[in-house]
């Protein structure tokens, strides 16, 4: 039954997939929640496998040029965009102190294939400055991060719209930098180990347990056999049975009368993941499946559910909902990014040799 939801029946996918994200996107907008997709495939997934300090730098008064093309999103939804984030790497930096830098952004559609170290002829259209320069506080970076996190955020001033048709590059300028010592970007010099569906919109909190906040995550990845889709849960009532609800609708405006979070997620498909711990947590359980290539970047919503007496109403909790799309391909396409950079200089006119390599990055719409 889940092969032949997911995988089999994919007649106007496109068109569900466009119109299951502009929908997220109004959503998004009338809750205040962030709507984002990242680059390069796995990036919010993964960490690179080293990192940079071209763009920001290891000595005070650094400057730099950086311009990275990115096909990845070429055909996708992906409206206007209103900021960008980069996150440390992956490990201790003593010398990635708290700092300002003097910053500029830039964006432009570019063709991918021609893209060249020729700063000027890389812009397809004339590029829209999103952010003035401006001096801008960076955080601290020296500890190892315990997620993810992509807290560098550039909020643009003149939000980019996206043509769907062309790669996009972003073309960073930093004219100086108050900071001595490496501060280092994550970096993609070789692919993420898969590719993985990204985790597109996350709505929030989930129900309160005696657990704490229930809270469900999950990955849709795929390794080159085929794909898997891993659930699990914290902060569910103790000793519970968790179902997972996919849906193939998105919607989460209005609260539903007698449940204690919002309802994200239809639930056309139910997983059940088992039984939580005393603690609420059930580790992640993992669903093959068999791959389509009409499925590529499908979005599902996903929510959690637990019976809990202890809540008001219909005695259910719920978790936070996300919507999530499928992978692109089967195994992981590449990086699909291009770079090239100066360092010392912000009027250089060509920059380094172009490398097939990405500074890992957010784009929130």
């Amino acid at each position: 039954m889940l092969r032949s939801v997911l995988f089999e029946s994919t007649v106007g996918g496109d068109v569900i997939r466009k119109a299951m994200m502009a929908a997220a996107l109004v959503v998004a907008s009338a809750t205040g929640q962030e709507f984002r997709v990242y680059s390069p495939p796995g990036a919010d997934h993964e960490f690179g496998n080293s990192w940079s300090a071209v763009m920001f730098g290891t000595v005070a008064g650094h400057q730099s040029r950086v311009q990275q093309a990115d096909a990845n999103f070429i055909g996708q939804l992906l409206p206007t965009v209103s900021a960008i984030a980069w996150r440390r790497e992956d490990g201790p930096l003593a010398s990635a102190v708290a700092r300002t830098i003097d910053l500029e952004v830039q964006m432009a559609h570019t063709d991918f294939a021609t893209f060249s170290n020729d700063f000027a002829a890389n812009a397809l259209d004339a590029p829209t400055v999103v952010f003035p320069r401006t001096v801008i506080n960076v955080p601290d970076w020296t500890s190892t991060p315990a997620l993810l996190e992509y807290d560098l955020v550039v909020p643009f001033q003149q939000p980019w719209s996206y043509n769907e048709q062309d790669a996009l590059v972003w073309d960073v300028i930093v004219h100086g930098s108050s900071g001595g010592g490496t501060y280092a970007n994550d970096w993609f010099g070789v692919p993420a180990s898969m590719d993985y569906g990204s985790t597109l919109l996350d709505l929030g909190p989930g129900c309160a347990t005696s657990n704490g906040a229930f809270t469900m995550f999950g990955q849709f990845r795929s390794d080159g056999s085929g794909l898997e889709l891993g659930f699990g849960v914290s902060g569910a009532p103790s000793q519970a049975g968790v179902v997972v609800m996919l849906g193939s609708v998105w919607f989460d405006a209005i609260p539903v009368p007698g449940l204690c979070a919002p309802l994200g997620a239809d639930g056309f498909l139910s997983l059940p993941i088992g039984n939580s711990t005393s603690g609420g947590v059930v580790s992640e359980v993992v669903f093959p499946v068999a791959w389509s290539a009409g499925a590529a970047s499908l979005p599902f919503t996903t929510q959690a559910l637990a019976l809990d007496g202890s809540q008001l109403g219909i005695g259910v909790a719920l978790s936070n909902s996300a919507l999530v799309n499928l992978p692109r391909t089967d195994g992981n396409p590449g990086i699909q990014c291009k770079r090239t950079f100066t360092q010392g200089s912000t009027t250089v006119p060509l920059g380094s040799a172009v490398s097939t390599s990405a500074v890992a990055t957010r784009f929130t719409l």
